[in-house]
């Protein structure tokens, strides 16, 4: 503030210069009391501006929460489903290794049995060549012709 000079009067000083130094002082007063509100709303619309801003910030908190919980839901969801289907395909594989096994011992096994009916077969089919040879050499024999 600029420096008043107050003159001197009888019995002190003049009564305009104090006048004018008491209303030059109210007028920066009333000038910082202006700033300071202004300054007081900037800060408080400010505040309200960041209060906002922080509750938007909250609520993506709670959503972004939200979602990561349903994300982890589902994942755990989905790695039981998984284990189920694979507890379920191995269940279906060994069924159908058993099975394939216990049709290939039945083939197997058929195949032994015809493989016994071959070699029985043919026993018995060089049986009946010897019988018929052993006939037909005794009916050749009956006959008077000779074996060459």
């Amino acid at each position: 503030m600029e420096e008043l000079q107050l003159r001197k009067t009888v019995g002190g000083y003049k009564r305009d210069d104090v006048k004018a130094y008491i209303e030059a002082l109210v007028k920066k007063y009333e000038d910082l009391l202006t700033e300071a509100r202004e300054e007081q709303e900037a800060a408080k619309a400010e505040l309200e501006a960041a209060c906002a801003e922080n509750a938007k910030l909250f609520e993506k908190v709670r959503m972004l929460e939200e979602d990561r919980d349903s994300v982890s839901r589902a994942v755990i969801s989905a790695q039981r489903e998984a284990e189920n289907i694979l507890a379920e395909a191995r269940e279906k594989g060994d069924a159908i290794v058993a099975s394939a096994e216990a049709e290939a011992k039945e083939v197997s096994e058929k195949a032994d049995r015809i493989r016994g009916d071959i070699r029985s077969m043919r026993v018995g089919a060089a049986a009946a060549l010897r019988n018929y040879e052993a006939a037909l050499g005794a009916m050749l024999s009956d006959d008077g012709i000779d074996e060459e």
